[in-house]
């Protein structure tokens, strides 16, 4: 007989078979049935370590733009999941598969300056905008050196508005193109990716220099404003950055 806990998406996963569901309803109750399932018969850490390298590492490895933390929500939609041990496990990995220098590798301060570099454009993908770094090193009389990195987040940006200063067809084209939506986690290499696929839209010589990202920290989110045609900007102050000290200044 089923465990309780399971016989709900044991029976999902059966009306999945049936083919009246879709392909990702169907892969979902899948994965919340095995979630459920391992979680019943070894226990939380066994059950997020066998499906974090089992089905949400591959699924990283073979869909990068899926991001560590997206891949691990796929498996956190059940209630019964711990969704940190899920994000921890795949963000260590990903952490220490990006930063390059490993255990018994030669030390080199130009390699903990690209890590940290890297580590700050990783964290960018996930919103973390104001990441800092703080490297703590240590030698020892054996010719070994330790390296502790202390990580502070700051906070995680949404995007906000997305403002095209251009005429209305160009300004309704070009945001129709547009994949970020208001609300969601902020991708700084977004922008990049979008330039790219609209360079046909887009002016010639149009760069991210034209492209102007306000962050504004106490409601961490991002407003982007796109600079088609200058003459079509109203705008008689340019926004700046909003800066949490400021914020605090403000408010007392």
């Amino acid at each position: 007989m089923l465990n309780p806990l399971i016989a709900e998406d044991f029976n999902a996963g059966r009306g999945a078979m049936s083919g009246r569901l879709s392909v990702r309803e169907s892969a979902m109750n899948v994965l919340h049935f095995l979630g459920h399932l391992l979680i019943s018969t070894f226990g939380v850490g066994v059950a997020a370590a066998v499906l974090t390298y089992a089905v949400v590492l591959p699924l990283h490895l073979f869909f990068p733009s899926l991001g560590p933390r997206t891949a691990g929500w796929i498996l956190t939609e059940t209630p019964y999941f711990p969704e940190q041990i899920v994000i921890g496990l795949l963000w260590g990995f990903e952490i220490g598969r990006r930063y390059p220098l490993k255990r018994g590798d030669l030390f080199e301060r130009s390699k903990v300056a690209s890590g940290l570099q890297s580590l700050r454009e990783l964290y960018g993908t996930q919103g973390f905008l104001d990441f800092t770094g703080i490297p703590d090193t240590k030698f020892a009389s054996i010719a070994t050196a330790s390296l502790n990195i202390s990580i502070e987040e700051g906070p995680q940006y949404h995007m906000a508005k997305l403002d095209i200063v251009a005429d209305k067809e160009v300004a309704a084209r070009l945001r129709a193109e547009w994949k970020l939506p208001e609300g969601d986690v902020y991708d700084q290499t977004y922008i990049d990716q979008y330039l790219e696929a609209n360079r046909d839209l887009l002016p010639v010589g149009f760069s991210r220099a034209d492209v102007h990202g306000i962050q504004n920290c106490p409601d961490a989110v991002v407003e982007i404003r796109l600079i088609i045609d200058p003459a079509e900007d109203r705008s008689h102050v340019e926004p700046k950055n909003v800066p949490c000290e400021e914020h605090h200044d403000v408010s007392k």
